[in-house]
């Protein structure tokens, strides 16, 4: 082991800075440490190299299969920070927050945030955490202002509260919402239920299929409004159903004087 200074042994060397100073070369680190963890107990299996802040409570829970590298603090220091042209690339701190980049990546929870030129995609695997805001969020969720599966396929937040399929385009994909499908031989696909549910004297909430006629010219969507709707149990409501038949297709449906008649 190369030292800036001429070498002294024992406890003298560990008792004041040292500084090391070495350039690595082929198949040669500056400072080696070799051997094989202990394998222990729980409270016995201590790390083949242990930092352990004066203090600190003794280690529990340690891998009885032993562990190379451990560190044990008492304080609020980082446990550790690594940096690059001091900006910071991975930090845990004292409560095991870590950050990765500028993102957090722990709180609580496990807390991942996935940047992409479509924006923050934040996934909180477990319960708590510090990107939970209220109970609705309390244990696990994704949000993401939009995830790619494929070119041809895009999830994302349309509007408040509403989900979308597919990216807006000059050129819109058809999209299919579908459950899953039967495999193998004469296999019965998946049921696709949608519903809405109410509580104690309430009842389920309407289901609409909605749509815009044409407007004028321009590049604002049109306002959607209610074309289809189950309003309750064997309720079904077409909005603005036609009169007669005039303008419509072959399996188009009409009133006739109140008699559905299908062209």
């Amino acid at each position: 082991m190369p030292f800036s200074s001429p070498p002294v042994t024992g406890a003298a060397l560990l008792a004041s800075s040292n500084v090391f100073t070495a350039n690595g070369t082929a198949s040669t680190s500056v400072v080696t440490l070799t051997g094989t963890p202990f394998a222990g107990t729980g409270t016995t299996a201590f790390p083949l190299l242990y930092l352990n802040q004066t203090g600190a409570t003794a280690a529990t829970g340690l891998s009885t299969a032993g562990t190379f590298f451990g560190i044990n603090i008492s304080g609020s220091q980082d446990i550790a920070h690594w940096l690059k042209n001091g900006a910071t690339r991975f930090k845990v701190d004292a409560d095991g927050v870590g950050t990765l980049g500028s993102s957090a990546i722990a709180g609580g929870g496990t807390v991942l945030n996935l940047v992409s030129s479509y924006g923050t995609c934040t996934i909180q695997v477990t319960g708590g955490g510090a990107f939970v805001t209220s109970s609705v969020l309390a244990t696990s969720y994704i949000y993401c202002p939009g995830i790619i599966f494929n070119s041809d396929l895009f999830l994302n937040r349309k509007a408040a509260a509403s989900f979308g399929l597919g990216s807006a385009s000059a050129t819109p994909i058809a999209q299919t919402f579908g459950a899953a499908n039967g495999s193998g031989t004469n296999i019965t696909g998946g049921t696709l239920n949608i519903g809405t549910q109410g509580t104690g004297t309430g009842v389920g909430g309407r289901i609409n299929l909605q749509h815009h006629a044409a407007g004028s010219s321009g590049s604002t969507l049109g306002t959607l409004v209610d074309v289809l709707s189950i309003v309750g149990a064997g309720r079904v409501r077409i909005t603005n159903i036609p009169t007669s038949s005039a303008g419509l297709s072959t399996g188009d449906i009409y009133s006739n004087a109140g008699i559905l008649t299908i062209v």
